[in-house]
C-alpha cells in the first residue's frame, strides 16, 4: 500500500512540474513577444512619424485619451489652417457667440473637414454663405471636424470641445468608414494609443478573420465593417442625441440644441452613376434606425442618384468630395436642414 501512495505522489509531483513548466513556458514566450513587439512598435512609430505626412505639425496628441488626437491650435499645413481652438475655422470666432445668431456646428471626419481643398470651398463653408443670403437672420456655420475620427470619438468631441460654443444645432455628417475601428484610421490610432497587449491585439485580428471567412459575412469593406460595429456606432449617436436633449431640458441651461445626421453615400469611381449603388441596404437600416429614434436624418444618395452623374463627377476619392462635390453638397444642405426659431 505504501509502494502504491508512493508512486501516486511521485506522479502527482510530475503532473504538477509539467504544469508549472507549461505556464512558465507561456509566460516567457508572451513576454517575449511582448519585447520584441514593442521594439517594432516604436521602431515603426518613429518612421511613420518622419514620413513627413501630419503627425507632429498640424496632428497632435490630445490630453483627452479617448479622443487620442486633435489639431495644434493656430496651426497651417497644407490647406488645413486651425484657428486659436486647434479647428479649420476662422480666428475671429469665440465661444460665446451673439444673440442674434444662429450657430450650427457640424461635425465629421476628413469628408467634412474638407480634405484637399481649401476652407471657402468646403461645404460646410458654402452652406454658411448660401444661407445667410436667404435667412433673415445671421447663420453660423462652423466646421469642428478631425480627419480619422470614428463615431466615438466625434461623440466625445462633440461633448468636450463642441457644446461649450453654445451651438444650436449640431449635424453630424456621417461617412460610412465611421463603422470602422479599425482600419480606415487603425495607423493613425496606433501611432497615438500603444496597445497595452500586442498579443491580444493579434488574436483580435485572427478572430475578425475567421468571422469574415466562415461566418458569412460579406467582402464588401463598408457592409462587412457595418455589420460587425453597426451596434457600437448606433449607441454613440443615441448618446449625442441624448447629449443635446439634456442640455436642452436642463432647468440650470436656457440654451436648446437640436441634432441631424446626414449620410454621405460611397463614390466609387468604377461606377458609371447611382443606379446600381452597392451599400444601399446600409443607408435603408441607417434611415429606419435614426428616424425610429425620432433623429432628424437627411440622406444625400437621393439627390445624387437624380443628377445622373458618375459618382467620380463629385469626388477626389471614394470618401472625399472635389470642388464640384462640396458646392453640390453645400446647396442641397441649405435646403434641408431647418432653422428653428430662437
Amino acid at each position: 500500500m505504501g509502494t502504491i501512495c508512493n508512486v501516486v505522489i511521485v506522479k502527482l509531483k510530475n503532473k504538477k512540474i509539467i504544469l508549472f513548466s507549461i505556464i512558465l513556458t507561456l509566460l516567457l514566450c508572451t513576454g517575449g513577444y511582448e519585447l520584441l513587439k514593442t521594439f517594432q512598435y516604436f521602431s515603426w512609430k518613429k518612421g511613420y512619424q518622419e514620413s513627413g505626412d501630419w503627425y507632429q505639425k498640424l496632428t497632435i496628441p490630445s490630453q483627452n485619451k479617448k479622443l487620442m488626437w486633435e489639431y495644434r491650435p493656430n496651426s497651417k499645413f497644407r490647406e488645413i489652417e486651425t484657428n486659436q481652438f486647434g479647428f479649420r475655422e476662422k480666428k475671429s470666432v469665440t465661444l460665446k457667440k451673439n444673440s442674434d445668431t444662429y450657430r450650427v456646428a457640424f461635425v465629421g471626419d476628413s469628408l467634412t473637414l474638407g480634405l484637399s481643398v481649401n476652407a471657402k470651398d468646403t461645404f460646410v463653408k458654402k452652406y454658411g454663405d448660401i444661407s445667410n443670403k436667404d435667412q433673415k437672420i445671421k447663420i453660423e456655420a462652423l466646421n469642428f471636424s478631425i480627419d480619422g475620427y470614428n463615431a466615438g470619438q466625434i461623440y466625445e468631441m462633440i461633448k468636450t470641445k463642441v457644446i461649450p460654443f453654445s451651438p444650436n444645432k449640431i449635424v453630424y455628417v456621417m461617412c460610412l468608414n465611421d463603422f470602422d475601428f479599425d482600419d480606415a484610421s487603425g495607423q493613425k490610432i496606433l501611432y497615438f494609443q500603444k496597445p497595452s497587449s500586442f498579443l491580444i491585439e493579434r488574436i483580435k485580428k485572427v478572430i475578425k478573420k475567421f468571422r469574415i471567412k466562415f461566418m458569412n459575412y460579406t467582402p464588401d469593406y463598408h457592409l462587412q465593417y457595418f455589420d460587425l460595429n453597426k451596434n457600437k456606432v448606433f449607441d454613440y449617436i443615441l448618446k449625442m442625441k441624448k447629449l443635446t436633449e439634456d442640455i436642452s431640458n436642463s432647468t440650470l441651461d436656457d440654451r436648446k440644441i437640436s441634432f441631424e445626421v446626414i449620410i454621405m453615400p460611397v463614390l466609387r469611381a468604377d461606377e458609371e452613376n447611382f443606379n446600381n449603388y452597392r451599400q444601399t441596404s446600409i443607408h435603408k437600416e441607417l434611415i429606419r434606425y435614426l428616424e425610429g429614434n425620432r433623429i432628424t436624418t437627411h440622406d444625400l444618395l437621393p439627390l445624387f442618384k437624380k443628377e445622373n452623374k458618375p459618382p467620380r463627377f463629385f469626388a477626389i476619392d471614394i470618401w472625399h468630395l472635389n470642388l464640384i462635390g462640396h458646392d453640390f453638397v453645400g446647396k442641397k444642405l441649405q435646403t434641408l436642414i431647418e432653422i428653428e426659431s430662437f
